[in-house]
């Protein structure tokens, strides 16, 4: 597969040839793309595994973290101090509890304040999904969003998330900005998807997707 900046995905080595995998990287950084990691990775395979240490090497600014790139970091306790700074994470409850080593019901208790200390602590931009998003900055600031609907939570909703804090970042937004203004346009893609079909519960990722640009026009205006 050619990179390209619209790819979404790149043919990487089979695990056995694990000697050329950071070739391949090499030639995909060479593209004016923004990495957003962790989608559909896995977790189990020394691929995945080699995929995400040769990643962060190539990183110039920062990245987007999603899904099993956060469950291979909350493998290690101190995964902090080897992650550049600054990146994005964006963690489900779920994953949140995994990579600070508590439950999901500590998580929800006290969202905003465990984003903050958490943004602090490991020098990150984390934005917290779920009703009413936290984006919380390594530098003490924090914003809440005041969403709270089932369109939002749909399967490969946060993979559009993540797409869109990624364009921001490509066009040179900093990270806290960026995920701020991809949190805003995503939950606005979200409310007009639903607002489409009378309903929130016939809302697919895809639906929200389609609403971005009408979306970026309402905050235009």
């Amino acid at each position: 597969m050619r990179c390209s900046p619209e790819a979404t995905g790149t043919r990487l080595p089979h695990p056995s040839r694990a000697n050329k995998l950071g070739h391949s990287l090499h030639l995909c950084s060479a593209r004016p793309t923004f990495p957003s990691e962790g989608k559909a990775f896995g977790v189990f395979s020394d691929l995945c595994n080699n995929l995400f240490t040769h990643a962060f090497a190539l990183i110039a600014s920062f990245s987007i973290l999603d899904a099993d790139a956060l469950n291979l970091l909350s493998r290690d306790p101190q995964w902090f101090e080897t992650v550049p700074a600054n990146c994005v994470l964006t963690p489900h409850p779920g994953e949140m509890a995994r990579l600070c080593g508590i439950n999901v019901p500590e998580v929800q208790a006290d969202r905003a304040n465990l984003a903050l200390s958490k943004a602090v602590e490991w020098q990150q931009v984390v934005l917290l999904k779920g009703a009413n998003t936290v984006i919380a900055s390594p530098d003490g600031f924090y914003v809440i969003l005041p969403y709270a609907s089932s369109a939002l939570s749909v399967a490969g909703s946060g993979d559009v998330l993540a797409g869109i804090i990624a364009g921001f970042a490509a066009q040179g937004k900093p990270a806290f900005d960026a995920a701020w203004l991809g949190a805003e346009i995503h939950a606005r893609s979200g409310l007009l998807a639903a607002e489409k079909f009378g309903n929130s519960y016939s809302v697919m990722a895809g639906d929200i997707l389609d609403a971005v640009p009408e979306a970026i026009t309402f905050y235009s205006r």
